[in-house]
Protein backbone atom coordinates (compact mmCIF):
# COMPACT_ATOMS: atom_id res chain seq x y z
CA UNK A 1 0.00 0.00 0.00
CA UNK A 2 2.91 2.08 0.95
CA UNK A 3 4.45 1.49 -2.19
CA UNK A 4 1.18 2.20 -4.37
CA UNK A 5 1.09 5.92 -2.57
CA UNK A 6 4.68 6.45 -3.37
CA UNK A 7 4.11 5.82 -6.73
CA UNK A 8 1.27 7.98 -6.95
CA UNK A 9 2.90 10.59 -5.15
CA UNK A 10 5.72 10.48 -7.44
CA UNK A 11 3.67 10.23 -11.04
CA UNK A 12 2.06 13.22 -9.79
CA UNK A 13 5.03 15.40 -8.67
CA UNK A 14 6.66 14.44 -12.21
CA UNK A 15 3.22 15.63 -13.61
CA UNK A 16 3.25 19.04 -11.76
CA UNK A 17 7.51 19.27 -12.81
CA UNK A 18 6.25 18.53 -16.83
CA UNK A 19 3.41 20.84 -16.97
CA UNK A 20 5.66 23.67 -14.92
CA UNK A 21 7.97 23.10 -17.87
CA UNK A 22 5.63 23.12 -21.02
CA UNK A 23 4.27 26.46 -19.14
CA UNK A 24 7.62 28.17 -18.85
CA UNK A 25 8.29 27.03 -22.23
CA UNK A 26 5.60 28.38 -23.97
CA UNK A 27 5.66 31.95 -21.50
CA UNK A 28 9.62 32.07 -22.93
CA UNK A 29 8.34 31.19 -26.66
CA UNK A 30 5.54 34.15 -27.05
CA UNK A 31 7.85 36.51 -25.07
CA UNK A 32 10.40 36.30 -27.30
CA UNK A 33 10.07 38.79 -30.39
CA UNK A 34 9.12 37.53 -33.60
CA UNK A 35 12.48 37.82 -35.62
CA UNK A 36 14.23 35.13 -33.27
CA UNK A 37 11.22 32.83 -33.25
CA UNK A 38 11.70 32.40 -37.20
CA UNK A 39 15.42 32.44 -36.67
CA UNK A 40 14.75 29.50 -34.46
CA UNK A 41 12.39 28.00 -36.26
CA UNK A 42 14.37 28.06 -39.31
CA UNK A 43 17.49 26.61 -37.60
CA UNK A 44 14.87 23.76 -36.10
CA UNK A 45 13.96 23.12 -39.66
CA UNK A 46 17.47 23.07 -40.81
CA UNK A 47 18.56 21.09 -37.96
CA UNK A 48 15.77 18.24 -39.36
CA UNK A 49 17.10 18.56 -42.91
CA UNK A 50 20.42 17.67 -42.37
CA UNK A 51 19.58 15.06 -40.08
CA UNK A 52 16.85 13.62 -42.34
CA UNK A 53 20.01 13.82 -45.23
CA UNK A 54 22.67 11.94 -43.08
CA UNK A 55 19.83 9.23 -42.67
CA UNK A 56 19.47 8.90 -46.72
CA UNK A 57 23.01 9.06 -47.01
CA UNK A 58 23.87 6.16 -44.53
CA UNK A 59 20.65 4.16 -46.17
CA UNK A 60 22.07 4.91 -49.65
CA UNK A 61 25.81 3.62 -48.98
CA UNK A 62 24.73 0.55 -47.60
CA UNK A 63 22.27 -0.36 -50.26
CA UNK A 64 25.34 0.65 -52.43
CA UNK A 65 27.39 -1.98 -51.05
CA UNK A 66 24.80 -4.35 -50.97
CA UNK A 67 24.28 -4.17 -54.47
CA UNK A 68 27.77 -4.75 -55.02
CA UNK A 69 27.70 -7.81 -53.09
CA UNK A 70 24.87 -8.95 -55.49
CA UNK A 71 26.28 -8.07 -58.42
CA UNK A 72 29.65 -10.08 -57.50
CA UNK A 73 27.68 -13.47 -57.08
CA UNK A 74 26.22 -12.92 -60.34
CA UNK A 75 29.58 -13.07 -62.33
CA UNK A 76 30.49 -16.14 -63.84
CA UNK A 77 33.10 -16.84 -60.79
CA UNK A 78 30.20 -16.06 -58.23
CA UNK A 79 32.12 -14.63 -56.13
CA UNK A 80 30.28 -14.73 -51.98
CA UNK A 81 31.34 -10.98 -51.13
CA UNK A 82 29.63 -9.04 -48.78
CA UNK A 83 30.13 -5.32 -48.27
CA UNK A 84 29.10 -3.07 -45.55
CA UNK A 85 28.74 -0.03 -47.13
CA UNK A 86 30.67 2.35 -50.06
CA UNK A 87 30.61 6.02 -49.73
CA UNK A 88 31.37 8.15 -52.78
CA UNK A 89 32.49 11.77 -52.30
CA UNK A 90 32.77 12.55 -56.24
CA UNK A 91 34.72 15.63 -57.43
CA UNK A 92 34.80 16.61 -61.07
CA UNK A 93 37.20 19.07 -60.78
CA UNK A 94 39.68 17.71 -58.26
CA UNK A 95 39.88 13.74 -56.62
CA UNK A 96 37.18 11.74 -55.53
CA UNK A 97 37.40 9.27 -52.73
CA UNK A 98 35.58 5.70 -53.42
CA UNK A 99 35.59 4.35 -49.75
CA UNK A 100 34.61 1.00 -49.31
CA UNK A 101 33.91 -1.01 -45.93
CA UNK A 102 33.47 -3.95 -44.22
CA UNK A 103 34.23 -6.03 -47.50
CA UNK A 104 34.15 -9.73 -46.94
CA UNK A 105 35.07 -12.22 -49.21
CA UNK A 106 33.40 -15.58 -47.72
CA UNK A 107 34.58 -19.22 -47.96
CA UNK A 108 32.91 -20.98 -50.62
CA UNK A 109 30.68 -23.58 -49.99
CA UNK A 110 32.37 -26.84 -49.45
CA UNK A 111 34.46 -25.30 -46.65
CA UNK A 112 32.71 -25.63 -43.15
CA UNK A 113 30.20 -22.86 -42.46
CA UNK A 114 31.63 -20.88 -39.48
CA UNK A 115 31.13 -17.73 -38.34
CA UNK A 116 34.78 -16.71 -38.50
CA UNK A 117 35.70 -18.59 -41.86
CA UNK A 118 36.66 -15.96 -44.56
CA UNK A 119 38.92 -15.80 -47.25
CA UNK A 120 39.71 -12.26 -46.93
CA UNK A 121 38.48 -9.52 -45.18
CA UNK A 122 39.48 -5.35 -45.18
CA UNK A 123 37.81 -3.10 -43.02
CA UNK A 124 38.36 0.21 -45.22
CA UNK A 125 40.02 0.79 -48.83
CA UNK A 126 39.83 4.07 -49.69
CA UNK A 127 40.69 4.42 -53.56
CA UNK A 128 41.19 8.68 -54.75
CA UNK A 129 40.66 8.69 -58.06
CA UNK A 130 39.29 10.66 -61.03
CA UNK A 131 36.41 10.53 -61.92
CA UNK A 132 36.30 12.02 -65.74
CA UNK A 133 39.11 9.51 -66.63
CA UNK A 134 36.70 6.53 -64.60
CA UNK A 135 34.44 8.04 -68.10
CA UNK A 136 36.74 7.47 -69.89
CA UNK A 137 37.46 4.39 -69.45
CA UNK A 138 34.09 2.95 -69.61
CA UNK A 139 34.10 5.27 -72.83
CA UNK A 140 37.32 4.45 -74.69
CA UNK A 141 38.69 1.48 -72.31
CA UNK A 142 41.57 4.22 -71.33
CA UNK A 143 43.27 3.90 -67.69
CA UNK A 144 41.48 5.01 -64.50
CA UNK A 145 43.72 7.93 -62.65
CA UNK A 146 44.54 6.94 -59.26
CA UNK A 147 46.19 8.85 -56.73
CA UNK A 148 46.18 6.92 -53.77
CA UNK A 149 45.27 2.81 -53.12
CA UNK A 150 44.71 2.83 -49.01
CA UNK A 151 43.70 -0.76 -47.76
CA UNK A 152 43.38 -0.72 -43.67
CA UNK A 153 42.74 -4.25 -41.36
CA UNK A 154 43.43 -6.61 -43.88
CA UNK A 155 42.89 -10.33 -42.63
CA UNK A 156 43.77 -12.91 -45.49
CA UNK A 157 42.91 -16.65 -44.30
CA UNK A 158 43.79 -19.65 -46.42
CA UNK A 159 42.74 -23.07 -45.34
CA UNK A 160 42.21 -26.67 -46.31
CA UNK A 161 38.38 -28.83 -46.31
CA UNK A 162 38.34 -32.24 -45.44
CA UNK A 163 39.06 -33.09 -48.60
CA UNK A 164 42.53 -31.17 -48.99
CA UNK A 165 41.25 -28.46 -51.48
CA UNK A 166 42.35 -24.89 -50.62
CA UNK A 167 39.89 -22.20 -50.40
CA UNK A 168 41.65 -19.99 -52.16
CA UNK A 169 41.58 -22.01 -55.24
CA UNK A 170 37.87 -22.85 -54.51
CA UNK A 171 36.96 -19.40 -54.47
CA UNK A 172 39.13 -18.89 -57.62
CA UNK A 173 38.04 -21.81 -59.28
CA UNK A 174 41.63 -22.71 -60.31
CA UNK A 175 43.19 -26.19 -59.99
CA UNK A 176 45.11 -26.94 -57.12
CA UNK A 177 48.66 -27.50 -57.89
CA UNK A 178 50.26 -28.09 -54.52
CA UNK A 179 49.66 -32.21 -55.51
CA UNK A 180 51.98 -32.29 -52.06
CA UNK A 181 49.29 -31.36 -49.75
CA UNK A 182 46.57 -33.75 -51.80
CA UNK A 183 48.96 -36.89 -52.22
CA UNK A 184 49.54 -36.65 -48.12
CA UNK A 185 45.77 -35.91 -47.41
CA UNK A 186 45.12 -39.23 -49.14
CA UNK A 187 47.69 -41.31 -47.88
CA UNK A 188 47.37 -39.99 -44.13
CA UNK A 189 43.35 -41.25 -45.35
CA UNK A 190 44.33 -44.10 -46.51
CA UNK A 191 45.90 -45.01 -43.34
CA UNK A 192 42.85 -44.08 -41.27
CA UNK A 193 43.60 -40.77 -39.99
CA UNK A 194 41.89 -37.51 -40.18
CA UNK A 195 38.35 -39.38 -40.04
Amino acid sequence: HRTHMAASALSLASGQVLQSLIGTTLRVWTGIPRAPRVILTSCSVVATVVVAERLLQDVFERALGKLAGWAMAKTPKAFDWTISRIKIRPSWFSWSDVIVEGWTWHNPGSFAARHDAFLLKIERMTIRCSLRSIVAAVRSRQSIDIDLLLIEGVQFRTERNREGALNLWEALDLPDDDVNVAVLLRRVREQGGLN
